[in-house]
């Protein structure tokens, strides 16, 4: 009997093309990007691998279960823009929810 495994990977890419196609951050990474990568983009959106869980429930039957970090970042505070620390919370609240619809439009 052969079995077949989904990459890890694999539902990453799938899960960034989703993210990326809600259009809510400028860049989305699926590794923690370096601080010239970041610069002049807020918000942005990183994912990361977070484990795996295999559960067996017999010969045939295997549930396989897939854990990422999921974290957006904004820029903090800008005077030059006028843009506040209260500016950055209102904006992680909606990219809160945004990442809420991208990941119930899965189910």
């Amino acid at each position: 009997m052969t079995t077949t495994f989904t990459s890890r990977e694999l539902v990453r890419d799938e899960l960034a093309a989703l993210f990326v196609a809600n259009g809510s951050w400028q860049e989305v990474y699926q590794y923690h990007p370096s601080v010239n990568e970041i610069e002049n983009k807020t918000p942005f959106l990183v994912i990361r691998s977070a484990g795996t869980q295999q559960e067996m429930a017999n010969l045939w039957t295997n549930k396989t279960t897939y854990r990422f970090a999921i974290i957006s970042y904004v820029l903090a505070y800008s005077a030059s823009d006028n843009w506040t620390s209260a500016n950055a919370e209102d904006k992680l609240d909606e990219l809160d929810k945004a990442i809420r619809q991208v990941i119930r439009s899965l189910s």
